[in-house]
């Protein structure tokens, strides 16, 4: 699957990023499509504690961590080691652990990192021609 580039509306940068739609499932719920970005320096996937709330998942009663982001500042991380279900173009995948966060930066409050995501599916970033490319395995 092929997903190009994309400027979130409000995002100052002005650079394109590697946003893809992603539908969130905990139990019997789950969401719309959310431009989610995939980023290969994160060690773990995150998400915004609004998600946690659409899931009625109370995520203060979670095992709290600090986390670090890219220019190295630190937030805290609420880790939730249950499974819950990604879907990309129709393909649903199994996340087993991730982070809430009530501390994401606005342009990037979902992020699927590389442990429990980049083992399920090949990705390649092609940035010369503003495109990710996600082979489901």
């Amino acid at each position: 699957m092929n997903f190009p580039y994309v400027k979130l509306p409000g995002d100052a940068s002005g650079v394109l990023k590697p946003y893809i739609p992603v539908r969130y499932h905990y139990k019997n719920s789950f969401t719309k499509e959310i431009l989610t970005l995939i980023d290969s320096g994160a060690d773990t996937s995150h998400f915004s504690t609004d998600l946690a709330n659409f899931f009625n998942i109370d995520w203060k009663k979670l095992k709290i961590q600090k986390s670090n982001a890219a220019n190295n500042s630190t937030f805290l991380a609420y880790v939730f080691e249950e499974p819950f279900t990604i879907e990309i173009g129709g393909h649903k995948l199994t996340i087993n652990r991730a982070n809430f966060s009530p501390d994401l930066a606005p342009p990037f409050p979902f992020i699927l990192g590389q442990d429990n995501f980049f083992d399920l599916c090949r990705i390649t970033f092609e940035r010369y021609k503003w495109n990710i490319d996600l082979n489901i395995k």
